[in-house]
Protein backbone atom coordinates (compact mmCIF):
# COMPACT_ATOMS: atom_id res chain seq x y z
CA UNK A 1 0.00 0.00 0.00
CA UNK A 2 1.08 3.61 -0.59
CA UNK A 3 3.32 4.95 2.13
CA UNK A 4 3.93 1.53 3.64
CA UNK A 5 7.18 -0.38 4.06
CA UNK A 6 8.12 -4.05 4.09
CA UNK A 7 8.46 -5.29 7.67
CA UNK A 8 9.32 -8.91 6.93
CA UNK A 9 8.84 -11.65 4.36
CA UNK A 10 7.13 -14.98 4.92
CA UNK A 11 7.91 -18.27 3.24
CA UNK A 12 5.26 -20.06 1.20
CA UNK A 13 2.83 -22.00 3.36
CA UNK A 14 3.32 -19.87 6.48
CA UNK A 15 0.14 -19.74 8.59
CA UNK A 16 -1.10 -16.27 9.53
CA UNK A 17 -4.14 -14.92 11.36
CA UNK A 18 -6.42 -13.02 8.98
CA UNK A 19 -7.97 -9.93 10.56
CA UNK A 20 -9.89 -8.78 7.52
CA UNK A 21 -9.91 -7.74 3.88
CA UNK A 22 -10.25 -4.55 1.84
CA UNK A 23 -9.35 -3.33 -1.63
CA UNK A 24 -7.45 -6.48 -2.62
CA UNK A 25 -5.38 -6.63 0.57
CA UNK A 26 -5.57 -8.88 3.63
CA UNK A 27 -4.79 -7.53 7.08
CA UNK A 28 -2.86 -10.28 8.85
CA UNK A 29 -1.24 -10.90 12.21
CA UNK A 30 1.88 -13.05 12.68
CA UNK A 31 4.35 -13.32 15.56
CA UNK A 32 2.66 -10.46 17.37
CA UNK A 33 3.00 -8.05 14.43
CA UNK A 34 0.31 -6.76 12.07
CA UNK A 35 0.61 -5.96 8.40
CA UNK A 36 -0.85 -6.29 4.91
CA UNK A 37 -0.53 -9.04 2.30
CA UNK A 38 -1.74 -8.78 -1.29
CA UNK A 39 -4.63 -11.11 -2.07
CA UNK A 40 -2.59 -12.92 -4.74
CA UNK A 41 -0.32 -14.26 -2.00
CA UNK A 42 -3.04 -15.66 0.26
CA UNK A 43 -5.10 -18.82 -0.21
CA UNK A 44 -8.64 -18.32 -1.47
CA UNK A 45 -10.20 -19.53 1.77
CA UNK A 46 -8.65 -16.73 3.79
CA UNK A 47 -11.38 -14.17 3.07
CA UNK A 48 -13.92 -16.40 4.76
CA UNK A 49 -12.13 -16.18 8.11
CA UNK A 50 -11.78 -12.40 8.39
CA UNK A 51 -13.83 -9.23 8.44
CA UNK A 52 -14.47 -7.32 5.20
CA UNK A 53 -13.99 -3.54 5.40
CA UNK A 54 -15.63 -1.33 2.78
CA UNK A 55 -12.45 0.69 2.37
CA UNK A 56 -8.95 1.14 3.71
CA UNK A 57 -10.08 4.27 5.56
CA UNK A 58 -12.74 2.23 7.36
CA UNK A 59 -10.00 -0.15 8.50
CA UNK A 60 -7.82 2.73 9.73
CA UNK A 61 -10.72 4.06 11.78
CA UNK A 62 -11.00 0.72 13.56
CA UNK A 63 -7.24 0.08 13.78
CA UNK A 64 -5.51 3.48 13.92
CA UNK A 65 -1.80 3.35 13.18
CA UNK A 66 0.68 4.35 15.86
CA UNK A 67 3.50 4.66 13.34
CA UNK A 68 6.03 2.20 11.94
CA UNK A 69 6.91 -0.75 14.13
CA UNK A 70 10.00 -2.90 14.21
CA UNK A 71 10.20 -5.83 11.86
CA UNK A 72 9.37 -9.19 13.40
CA UNK A 73 11.41 -11.93 11.70
CA UNK A 74 9.36 -14.88 10.53
CA UNK A 75 10.37 -18.15 12.22
CA UNK A 76 12.76 -20.17 10.13
CA UNK A 77 11.94 -23.81 9.44
CA UNK A 78 14.33 -26.24 11.15
CA UNK A 79 17.22 -27.52 9.07
CA UNK A 80 17.90 -31.24 9.30
CA UNK A 81 21.55 -31.64 8.34
CA UNK A 82 22.24 -35.11 6.84
CA UNK A 83 25.85 -35.03 8.03
CA UNK A 84 24.79 -34.30 11.60
CA UNK A 85 22.07 -36.97 11.49
CA UNK A 86 24.56 -39.57 10.28
CA UNK A 87 26.64 -38.91 13.41
CA UNK A 88 23.82 -39.25 15.93
CA UNK A 89 21.54 -41.89 14.38
CA UNK A 90 21.14 -44.96 16.55
CA UNK A 91 22.18 -43.12 19.70
CA UNK A 92 20.20 -42.16 22.75
CA UNK A 93 20.47 -38.38 23.07
CA UNK A 94 20.27 -36.92 26.57
CA UNK A 95 18.87 -33.40 26.83
CA UNK A 96 21.51 -32.03 29.21
CA UNK A 97 20.17 -28.46 29.23
CA UNK A 98 16.82 -29.66 30.57
CA UNK A 99 16.28 -32.69 32.83
CA UNK A 100 18.23 -35.35 30.95
CA UNK A 101 15.27 -36.41 28.80
CA UNK A 102 16.24 -39.35 26.58
CA UNK A 103 15.57 -39.49 22.83
CA UNK A 104 16.26 -42.49 20.60
CA UNK A 105 17.28 -41.59 17.04
CA UNK A 106 15.88 -44.32 14.80
CA UNK A 107 18.66 -45.20 12.31
CA UNK A 108 16.12 -45.93 9.57
CA UNK A 109 14.00 -42.76 9.62
CA UNK A 110 16.70 -40.66 11.34
CA UNK A 111 13.95 -39.16 13.49
CA UNK A 112 13.90 -39.08 17.29
CA UNK A 113 11.42 -40.65 19.67
CA UNK A 114 11.09 -39.71 23.34
CA UNK A 115 12.02 -42.55 25.70
CA UNK A 116 10.20 -41.46 28.84
CA UNK A 117 10.75 -44.53 31.02
CA UNK A 118 11.10 -48.31 31.07
CA UNK A 119 7.56 -48.92 29.86
CA UNK A 120 8.13 -46.70 26.84
CA UNK A 121 11.53 -48.30 26.26
CA UNK A 122 9.84 -51.71 26.12
CA UNK A 123 7.37 -50.46 23.51
CA UNK A 124 10.22 -48.97 21.52
CA UNK A 125 12.07 -52.28 21.61
CA UNK A 126 9.08 -53.85 19.88
CA UNK A 127 8.30 -50.94 17.57
CA UNK A 128 11.84 -50.32 16.33
CA UNK A 129 13.17 -53.85 16.75
CA UNK A 130 14.60 -55.70 13.76
CA UNK A 131 14.26 -59.47 13.64
CA UNK A 132 17.53 -61.36 13.33
CA UNK A 133 18.39 -65.05 12.96
CA UNK A 134 20.55 -66.90 15.45
CA UNK A 135 23.22 -67.35 12.77
CA UNK A 136 23.52 -63.62 12.12
CA UNK A 137 23.28 -62.77 15.81
CA UNK A 138 26.26 -65.00 16.50
CA UNK A 139 28.34 -62.86 14.15
CA UNK A 140 28.00 -59.89 16.48
CA UNK A 141 30.23 -59.71 19.57
CA UNK A 142 28.15 -59.58 22.74
CA UNK A 143 29.17 -57.56 25.78
CA UNK A 144 27.85 -58.47 29.22
CA UNK A 145 27.83 -55.09 30.97
CA UNK A 146 27.58 -51.43 30.07
CA UNK A 147 31.05 -50.80 31.49
CA UNK A 148 32.44 -53.55 29.26
CA UNK A 149 30.77 -52.31 26.09
CA UNK A 150 31.59 -48.65 26.58
CA UNK A 151 35.29 -49.44 26.97
CA UNK A 152 35.52 -51.99 24.15
CA UNK A 153 37.36 -51.29 20.92
CA UNK A 154 35.45 -50.63 17.73
CA UNK A 155 34.78 -53.39 15.22
CA UNK A 156 32.78 -51.20 12.83
CA UNK A 157 35.51 -51.28 10.19
CA UNK A 158 36.14 -55.03 10.41
CA UNK A 159 32.62 -56.44 10.86
CA UNK A 160 30.38 -55.37 7.97
CA UNK A 161 27.22 -56.87 9.48
CA UNK A 162 27.75 -55.12 12.80
CA UNK A 163 28.48 -51.85 11.00
CA UNK A 164 25.26 -52.17 9.01
CA UNK A 165 23.24 -52.83 12.17
CA UNK A 166 24.83 -50.25 14.47
CA UNK A 167 22.28 -48.34 16.49
CA UNK A 168 19.57 -50.91 15.80
CA UNK A 169 17.53 -52.86 18.34
CA UNK A 170 17.66 -56.54 17.36
CA UNK A 171 15.07 -59.18 18.24
CA UNK A 172 16.14 -62.83 18.35
CA UNK A 173 13.15 -64.20 16.42
CA UNK A 174 14.27 -67.84 16.42
CA UNK A 175 14.20 -67.90 20.21
CA UNK A 176 11.89 -65.85 22.43
CA UNK A 177 12.32 -62.39 20.92
CA UNK A 178 15.23 -61.43 23.17
CA UNK A 179 16.30 -57.83 22.54
CA UNK A 180 19.82 -56.54 21.91
CA UNK A 181 21.13 -53.05 21.27
CA UNK A 182 24.06 -52.52 18.89
CA UNK A 183 26.07 -49.65 20.34
CA UNK A 184 26.82 -47.36 17.35
CA UNK A 185 30.14 -46.15 18.72
CA UNK A 186 31.86 -49.54 18.43
CA UNK A 187 29.26 -51.85 16.80
CA UNK A 188 29.17 -54.26 19.72
CA UNK A 189 25.87 -55.44 21.18
CA UNK A 190 24.42 -55.84 24.65
CA UNK A 191 21.40 -57.82 25.86
CA UNK A 192 18.39 -55.94 27.23
CA UNK A 193 16.20 -58.32 29.24
CA UNK A 194 13.23 -55.96 29.61
CA UNK A 195 12.08 -52.37 29.30
CA UNK A 196 13.64 -51.25 32.57
CA UNK A 197 17.00 -52.71 31.56
CA UNK A 198 16.72 -51.16 28.10
CA UNK A 199 16.03 -47.76 29.62
CA UNK A 200 19.02 -47.92 31.96
CA UNK A 201 21.42 -49.41 29.39
CA UNK A 202 20.56 -47.03 26.58
CA UNK A 203 20.69 -44.00 28.88
CA UNK A 204 24.10 -45.10 30.17
CA UNK A 205 25.37 -45.33 26.61
CA UNK A 206 23.70 -42.06 25.59
CA UNK A 207 25.21 -38.84 24.31
CA UNK A 208 24.61 -35.48 25.93
CA UNK A 209 23.17 -32.93 23.51
CA UNK A 210 22.23 -29.25 23.66
CA UNK A 211 18.72 -28.06 22.93
CA UNK A 212 19.95 -26.34 19.77
CA UNK A 213 21.49 -29.52 18.40
CA UNK A 214 18.51 -31.62 19.46
CA UNK A 215 16.29 -29.36 17.37
CA UNK A 216 18.32 -30.46 14.35
CA UNK A 217 16.77 -33.93 14.69
CA UNK A 218 13.15 -34.19 13.59
CA UNK A 219 10.64 -35.63 16.05
CA UNK A 220 9.05 -38.85 14.82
Amino acid sequence: MEGSSILTTLSAGTAVSVLGYTDGWYSVSVNGGRGWVGQQFVSNGAAKTGKVWSSYQTYMTEYPSSGPTASVPAPKPPVYDPNFLSRVKGYILLQVQEHGEAWYVDPVSQKRAYMKDGAVAYQMMRSYGLGITDADLNKLPKMNTTAEIINASSICASNSLANRLKGRILLQIQQHGEAYYVYPKNCRMIYMKDGAAAYEIMRYLGLGITNADLDRVEVK
